[in-house]
């Protein structure tokens, strides 16, 4: 069957997909990918001093390192830093409510 000058495709042999399935990514595995994806979306949701605290943690600072580097209480960072953990609890949450549904 033609489909204008290309050919149809034709789904692949149960074969072809299983040797599909077994190759590696590239880009890691299911579970790193949709960690990644869902940090994607968490962010998305942060203000600007949410993102700085965030990278300043990967980046292996202390709370109180951060507080002295952006001159505020530790309180004020320790406050902030509880408002992204409910917005990743957020953020998962409706992502597993959605892949139950």
């Amino acid at each position: 069957m033609m489909n204008g000058p290309w050919p149809a495709r034709r789904s692949p042999p149960d074969e072809s997909t299983t040797a599909f399935d077994g190759l590696p990514s590239r880009i890691g595995t299911a579970e790193q990918i949709e960690a990644k994806i869902l940090f994607q979306q968490l962010y998305a949701h942060l203000t600007q001093e949410e993102r700085h605290l965030v990278k300043a943690r990967q980046g292996g600072l202390s709370m109180e390192d951060i507080a002295l580097q952006q001159r505020t209480s530790l309180l004020n960072v320790s406050t902030t830093w509880r408002r992204v953990k409910r917005k990743l609890y957020s953020v998962a949450g409706h992502k597993a409510m959605k892949s139950r549904s």
